[in-house]
């Protein structure tokens, strides 16, 4: 089959077209990819947001106790991926500490240990621990 010269000018116009069409597809749908990261970005930070209370009582707690040698500008972020014996859940929540220390006197009653709704493992090794525990409120 032999096209005419019409005919490849056709055919040339269709395949522009189409790659004009195909290019604006995928355009439309990086933008739409692009806006439902965004939103879940935005979202998430909203969540983030609005529950600070528990993530910033537990760095706190820490930063509080008297335990560490830490600044008041430490996140729980900073403090779950940074300080040796504190262990976080995926969510940034603390699971566990290890308080390993030969030379300091620590004092459990200045660890908020309330502020920690998600501790399960509490290991303090020769601090020479003394005080009381004290109650949950």
């Amino acid at each position: 089959m032999v096209l005419s010269e019409h005919n490849l000018v056709k055919l040339e116009f269709l395949i522009n077209y189409l790659s004009f069409q195909t290019m604006q597809l995928l355009v439309s749908i990086f933008h739409l990819i692009y806006v439902f990261v965004f939103m879940g970005s935005v979202l998430d930070l909203g969540c983030a947001l609005s529950t600070p209370s528990q993530f910033q009582l537990e760095a706190n707690a820490i930063i509080n106790s008297g335990w560490w040698n830490l600044s008041h500008s430490y996140s729980i972020y900073y403090i779950c991926s940074w300080i040796y014996g504190i262990d976080c859940n995926d969510a940034g929540s603390v699971t566990g500490i290890t308080y390993l220390s030969f030379n300091k006197p620590i004092q459990l009653a200045t660890l908020n240990l309330p502020a920690f709704k998600n501790l399960e493992h509490l290991e303090v090794v020769g601090s020479h621990l003394n005080g009381t525990i004290p109650s949950e409120n």
